[in-house]
């Protein structure tokens, strides 16, 4: 295990965990990714999968990039993944709008009460950060017209989810490339840029993108 990143895996019910502490950065992933991946072949069958990120001081865009990945495997599985995140961790989901596909909690204990209500059928969606799947899953009755909406509208979304995966890649190969930096450094200094112009990293790389396909095609 990396000395940067502890991990756990509690795949047990109520609410099947992985659990990250430390630096999630491009060194460090296939650490957390086999964590997952441990979750997975346990063969969970509860709806909501947690992933514990209130211990993360470094979550760089490799780790966005495993997050997004465990969100679509929890989704063909019928599943649903929440995160609890420190605000290293909800700076960065925020940063580049991955905070507007899943649920986002400040706290362990937030998310654990707010699953288990939801579980029980008690949440009213009232909490700060109580947010509802962007896609509502079909009732078990759902006509095959519904089913196909349902189909549409989730397929929509990770698309959407890929393209902002692909975006943010060919925007760090950018100024990786101009600045000789890093993956990770270069994601951070769009991240800082992003702070500086209030402008969400995936604008800022669109931004970036086309201005030099611009140039390109002036040559």
């Amino acid at each position: 295990m990396s000395a940067a990143l502890s991990v756990g895996v509690d795949s047990g019910q109520p609410i099947p965990t992985v659990t990250a502490k430390g630096e999630v950065d491009l060194t460090t992933t296939s650490v957390w990714r086999e964590a997952w991946s441990r979750l997975w072949q346990a063969g969970v069958t509860a709806p909501v999968v947690l992933a514990d990120t209130t211990g993360v001081t470094f979550f760089g865009s490799a780790g966005i990039t495993v997050l997004l990945e465990m969100v679509r495997e929890a989704r063909e599985r019928g599943l649903e993944l929440a995160v609890a995140a420190s605000t290293t961790v909800r700076r960065s989901l925020q940063i580049v709008g991955v905070d507007s596909l899943i649920r986002v909690y400040d706290t362990l204990d937030e998310a654990q009460e707010h699953i288990g209500a939801a579980r029980a059928g008690e949440a009213n969606g009232n909490g700060a950060y109580w947010k509802p799947p962007a896609v509502p899953r079909p009732r078990e009755d759902a006509t095959p017209a519904e089913l196909v909406r349902y189909l549409r509208a989730e397929n929509l979304q990770l698309r959407e989810a890929l393209e902002t995966r692909t975006v943010l890649e060919q925007a760090k190969g950018i100024v990786m490339a101009r600045e000789e930096v890093s993956s990770d450094e270069a994601f951070e200094m769009l991240r800082r840029l992003s702070q500086r112009t209030n402008v969400k990293v995936y604008d800022l790389s669109a931004q970036l993108i086309n201005r030099v396909a611009r140039r390109g095609s002036r040559r």
